[in-house]
């Protein structure tokens, strides 16, 4: 019994090693098209897009594009 939970541990500790997460980085400015890099404020809306709020304006950015979200006031 001993000797079962040894490789049991053994085997669930070198698990995570074999693991691989790729964290994909994109650093977000003016010189890809974000309108103000002063952007004071990031949330991602349920829709997956980001939200960038700068000092003057919010912007949406899906991936590809960013743009002014309209608001539809009556």
């Amino acid at each position: 019994m001993t000797r079962l939970l040894t490789i049991l541990l053994t085997i669930f500790t070198l698990l995570p090693l074999n693991a691989k997460d790729e964290i994909l980085s994109l650093k977000l400015s003016s010189q890809n098209g974000l309108p103000d890099n002063s952007v004071r404020y990031i949330e991602q809306l349920p829709s997956g897009e980001l939200l960038l709020m700068t000092h003057y304006d919010a912007y949406s950015y899906d991936g590809y594009s960013y743009r002014l979200p309209r608001c539809d006031r009556p």
